[in-house]
C-alpha cells in the first residue's frame, strides 16, 4: 500500500503535491481535467437569455456606453434606439444630420459599432429622426 502511494505521488507531479498540501486534499493523484468547462460569461448570457433581460442588458450597456463608442459631433446628434434583432436603430436628431449619416457615414459608424460590440451581434444599423426627447 505504502508503494502504491508513492507510485502515486510521483505520477502526481509538483504543482499538485503542493495544491493537495495546502488544501489538505486527502488524495493522491490530481483529478481528471475540466473538459466541458464554460466561460462564465456565455453562462451568465445563457442565463439572462433564458429570463428575457438579455436584450435589456445590452441595450443599457450600448446607452452606457454610447458617447465613448461614437465620439465629436456625431455622438452629440444621436443615441442609440432599440435593437432588432441584430440591427441596431440609431436615432438622429436632425433632418440634416440624419441625410448626412445616411449618405457618407454610415458604413464607418456600423464599424465602429461592431468594433465595440462585435459584428455578429450587430450585423446592421438604421438611422431615423428622433421621436422624442433626449
Amino acid at each position: 500500500m505504502a508503494g502504491d502511494r508513492r507510485r502515486g505521488r510521483r505520477r502526481a507531479g509538483g504543482k499538485w503535491m503542493v495544491e493537495r498540501e495546502r488544501c489538505a486534499i486527502p488524495y493522491w493523484t490530481p483529478p481528471p481535467a475540466f473538459r466541458d468547462a464554460e466561460p462564465v460569461d456565455g453562462a451568465v448570457l445563457r442565463v439572462m437569455g433564458g429570463l428575457g433581460i438579455r436584450a435589456e442588458a445590452f441595450g443599457t450597456d450600448v446607452a452606457e456606453r454610447w458617447t465613448d463608442v461614437v465620439t465629436g459631433p456625431i455622438a452629440q446628434h444621436t443615441r442609440p434606439g432599440g435593437l432588432d434583432g441584430t440591427r441596431l436603430v440609431v436615432f438622429v436628431d436632425n433632418s440634416v444630420w440624419l441625410s448626412e449619416l445616411s449618405r457618407f457615414g454610415k458604413k464607418k459608424l456600423l464599424e465602429r459599432i461592431q468594433k465595440v460590440w462585435g459584428a455578429d451581434r450587430i450585423q446592421d444599423i438604421t438611422l431615423r429622426m428622433d421621436p422624442g426627447e433626449r
